[in-house]
C-alpha cells in the first residue's frame, strides 16, 4: 500500500459524469447502456434513458435532466428556487444518452429540459452593462416564452418555464450555464435566438441543446471543499461543501456510428476534469460511477497514474471512488451482442464479456495502480435480476422482454482494488437499471450510501 503525497490547498469531491436526452424521438426506445426505466407514477421520473427530473407543476420533463437523483423524492439539486442542495461542495455527475431529440419547428406540449451554456456574466441594459443574476436570467427566460406561447396561439396563463439550476461555467467564472424546463418547447434553435436577442450583443457564444454533453455545473457554493463528479442519475443531495457537476456523452448501442472505446471515453474524461482540476486548488475528488461507467472511470484513474504531471495530480486528488454493479470481470452481455452486430460500436460490447482480455488486463492495472492505502473504493451491487433486451417484429423496437438475469453478479462488481474493504461492499435491493434510482430520500438503499458519501465529504479535506 502507498501513501498519497500530500498536496496543498482546500479539498474537493468529484462524482462521475452523465448526459440527458429526450425521449419523444422515435429512435428513444434505445436503450442507452445497460440503462433504461419507465414512467414512474411518482413526482420524480424516471425516463427511458435511465435519467430522473422532478415534476414541475405535476408534469414531467421527458427528456431527463440528470439533476434529481431519487425517484419519488420531493426535492431536486438544480439551483433555483426550492432546491436543498448545500453550500460548499461540487458534485459532477456523468450522464449517458440514448437518442438525439431533433429539432421542433411548434411549440408542442410536452415539457424538455434544455442545458444553456455560454451565457454571459454582464448583460447591456438601459445602455450600461450590468452583472446578470440567477433572477434576472429567469426573468429573460420568462419574457422569451411567453412571447413564443403568445405567437404560438397558446395562452399566457400556461406554465412557461422552470430554472433548475445557474452555476458559472465549469472552465470559466466569466460565463454561466443554466439548466431549464421549457413547456411547449421550441426548437433549441429558435429559443437560442431568442434568448440572444433579449440579452443583446455579448451573447454570440451562447448556446442551446438538449444533450447535456461535457460538464455541466449544477451548483457553485462561494468555497467548496469537495468536488464531486457523478457519471450517472446518483447525485446525492444534503452534502455540504462540495460543488456539483455532470459530465455527459453520446453513447447509444442500435444504429451507432460511434467507434469510441472505453479507452477513448476515459481519456477524454480525464482530460475534462483536468479543466476544472486547474482551478479547483487542489480540492478532494469523489467519483461516481455505474456499470460502464465505472469502467471508463477505472481506465481514467490508471491512465493518469502513468500520465503527465497534470494527470498525476487528479490521480492524488482522487479520494473516494464509489462503483454501482461496475463489471469489473464482465458482464451477462449475451442479449446485447445483437443489437450492435456489425456497427462501429461492436468492440464496445464484446469488451464486456466476462472473457474479456481488456476486462482482465484492465482489471490487473487498475490494482497495480490504485493502492493508496488512504483512499476508498465503495462497491455497490445489485440483487434483483432484471429482463433483458429483445427485437420486437410487432412494434420494431428493442423491448425489455427477454429472460431475467443478474447483469453484473456480486463476484464481478466487488473487489475492484486491494484496498477495498469487505464493509465497503453494499447489496442494494434492485436491478441493474434501478439501483441508482431511489423512491425517496428515506428509502433505506438510499440513506446508508447518502451516509457514506457524507463520512467520505467530511474525511477527505483532512486526507488530501
Amino acid at each position: 500500500m502507498h501513501q498519497r503525497s500530500r498536496l496543498c490547498g482546500a479539498s474537493a469531491a468529484l462524482a462521475a459524469p452523465s448526459s440527458a436526452s429526450a425521449t419523444t424521438s422515435s429512435d428513444a426506445t434505445a436503450p442507452a447502456i445497460f440503462d433504461d426505466s419507465s414512467i414512474s407514477p411518482s413526482t420524480a421520473y424516471a425516463l427511458s434513458n435511465g435519467h430522473f427530473i422532478a415534476s414541475v407543476n405535476g408534469c414531467p420533463p421527458y427528456n431527463g435532466v440528470q439533476c434529481l437523483l431519487h425517484r419519488g423524492a420531493q426535492f431536486h439539486l438544480m439551483g433555483g428556487g426550492g432546491c436543498v442542495y448545500t453550500e460548499g461542495a461540487a458534485i459532477v455527475a456523468w450522464t449517458f444518452r440514448a437518442s438525439r431529440q431533433p429539432g421542433v419547428k411548434k411549440p408542442r406540449a410536452t415539457p424538455l429540459t434544455f442545458r444553456i451554456s455560454n451565457i454571459p456574466s454582464q448583460i447591456y441594459k438601459g445602455g450600461s452593462e450590468e452583472n446578470l443574476t440567477q433572477k434576472g436570467f429567469k426573468a429573460i427566460l420568462n419574457d422569451v416564452q411567453r412571447g413564443l406561447l403568445k405567437n404560438g396561439g397558446h395562452s399566457a396563463d400556461m406554465p412557461a418555464q422552470t430554472l433548475y439550476s445557474f452555476a458559472p461555467s465549469a472552465h470559466s467564472t466569466r460565463s454561466f450555464v443554466a439548466t431549464a424546463t421549457i413547456y411547449n418547447p421550441p426548437a433549441p434553435s429558435q429559443l437560442e435566438s431568442e434568448i440572444k436577442s433579449k440579452i443583446g450583443g455579448n451573447s454570440a457564444q451562447l448556446r442551446v441543446e438538449l444533450d447535456f454533453f461535457r460538464l455541466t455545473p449544477l451548483s457553485a457554493p462561494e468555497e467548496p471543499d469537495v468536488e464531486i463528479i457523478a457519471l450517472h442519475d446518483f447525485l446525492p443531495a444534503e452534502i455540504p461543501n462540495a460543488r456539483i457537476l455532470t459530465y455527459g456523452y453520446d453513447t447509444k448501442l442500435p444504429g451507432s456510428q460511434s467507434t469510441a472505446s472505453i479507452v477513448d471515453l476515459s481519456r477524454k474524461f480525464l482530460e475534462s476534469v483536468k479543466t476544472i482540476q486547474k482551478q479547483s486548488e487542489d480540492r478532494p475528488i469523489i467519483l461516481i460511477g455505474h456499470s460502464l461507467r465505472g469502467l471508463v472511470i477505472k481506465e481514467a484513474l490508471t491512465q493518469a497514474a502513468e500520465g503527465s504531471p497534470d494527470d498525476r495530480k487528479v490521480f492524488r486528488l482522487c479520494y473516494t471512488v464509489i462503483f454501482f454493479s461496475v463489471p469489473n470481470r464482465g458482464l451477462e452481455s449475451s442479449s446485447l451482442n445483437s443489437m450492435v452486430k456489425g456497427q462501429p460500436n461492436e468492440d464496445l460490447v464484446r469488451n464486456l464479456h466476462p472473457d474479456s482480455s481488456f476486462l482482465s488486463l484492465l482489471h490487473q492495472r487498475f490494482l497495480d495502480k490504485f493502492v493508496l492505502e488512504d483512499s476508498k473504493i465503495i462497491c455497490i451491487y445489485e440483487t434483483n435480476y432484471t429482463a433483458t433486451v429483445e427485437f420486437s417484429p410487432e412494434t420494431r423496437k428493442w423491448e425489455k422482454t427477454g429472460d431475467k438475469v443478474i447483469i453484473v453478479p456480486k463476484v464481478s462488481a466487488t473487489y475492484a482494488s486491494i484496498n477495498e474493504k469487505k464493509y465497503d461492499q453494499l447489496p442494494i435491493n434492485a436491478d441493474h437499471s434501478n439501483m441508482v434510482k431511489f423512491s425517496n430520500s428515506s428509502d433505506d438503499d438510499y440513506v446508508i450510501i447518502q451516509s457514506r458519501i457524507r463520512q467520505c465529504v467530511k474525511d477527505a479535506p483532512r486526507v488530501i
